[in-house]
């Protein structure tokens, strides 16, 4: 049986991104131009629209998924409500569509982590009680 590549270790890192965005430095408005090109031309396709001040990316159905702001040093998602007339659940389609994006960074060459081990990592400092550095394989993709 083939080992899943979605292993616990890459889901906690796209929570950690979902939950509390990606930091990466970039200017915003060809950033987030380029970021609607790139993900209207992923092999699973989005439906992406939008400008530097926020993208919205919608599923194969036409139903939108997440809402992507960015300011310049930290971009963060939010996702729209689950369908219930529909019944669509849109949470896979949300992780795919995080994968997309962090392709686009690694594409681009960007220095980019989870905000919460950088810009929010004051928010989890009293509860770590582990002075070492976490294993940067932890966190890789």
């Amino acid at each position: 049986m083939a080992e899943s590549i979605i292993n616990d270790k890459v889901k906690s890192y796209l929570v950690a991104c979902l939950v509390t965005g990606i930091d990466v430095e970039h200017k915003p408005d060809a950033f987030m131009a380029e970021l609607v090109d790139y993900m209207n031309s992923t092999e699973r396709h989005f439906w992406t629209e939008g400008d530097e001040e926020g993208v919205i990316v919608h599923n194969k159905h036409d139903v939108p998924v997440m809402y992507v702001r960015y300011n310049g040093k930290r971009m963060t998602f939010r996702a729209f409500e689950e369908d219930d007339y529909a019944g669509m659940m849109t949470e896979p389609d949300m992780g795919y569509a995080l994968l997309n994006i962090i392709g686009y960074l690694q594409d681009k060459g960007l220095d980019f982590r989870p905000s919460i081990m950088g810009s929010e990592s004051h928010v989890v400092e009293h509860l770590v009680t582990d002075t070492t550095d976490p294993n940067s394989e932890d966190w890789a993709l």
